[in-house]
């Protein structure tokens, strides 16, 4: 890739990632259905790492569906991107609990107090072993936002924000 080309595609991924930020309500680093710390599904490497900065680590995943996929580490938020360099984001996910909407849901909110701040949302037990909260569709190309409860502490333990693939 030329020096211009280079310079090209980084300043476009720093736009579009100041762009995806200013749509972010002030405050909030999980906007439900578009973002989680300042990335939204789509995204490319290049635009995350403009947001966030190169990876604490990247670790490479097999996977049946899309053959491998790279984890780009972020303290307790992971970046997950298929398709190599050139690829997209398809989930990003946390356990920190810095990261909250502007209504102040995140990792350690009630079950009872995101029911009541998160529009949308359906709860359902899985298997009477964990329980997630949704607001989305699992249907292939949907995007899905999912809050894992915590079977004793009937809290938020980890958010996922990311594209249904199949």
């Amino acid at each position: 890739m030329s020096t211009t080309r280079r310079t090209t595609v980084a300043t476009l991924a720093a736009l579009t990632a100041a762009g995806a930020l200013a749509a972010t309500p002030a405050g909030a680093d999980l906007v439900v259905q578009q973002s989680l710390a300042g990335i939204s599904p789509g995204m490319t490497r290049a635009q995350v790492e403009a947001v966030l900065g190169a990876p604490q680590r990247v670790t490479t995943r097999p996977d049946d569906i899309m053959g491998s996929y790279d984890e780009l580490r972020y303290g307790l938020t992971t970046v997950s991107i298929s398709g190599g360099e050139e690829g997209s984001v398809f989930s990003i996910s946390t356990t920190s609990k810095k990261q909250r909407t502007s209504s102040g849901v995140g990792v350690g909110t009630t079950e009872k107090t995101l029911r009541r701040k998160v529009r949308g949302l359906r709860c359902s037990t899985y298997a009477g072993r964990f329980r997630i909260c949704m607001v989305g569709r699992l249907t292939p190309g949907q995007t899905v936002t999912d809050f894992r409860i915590g079977k004793t502490s009937k809290k938020v333990v980890s958010i996922q924000l990311g594209l249904v693939i199949d």
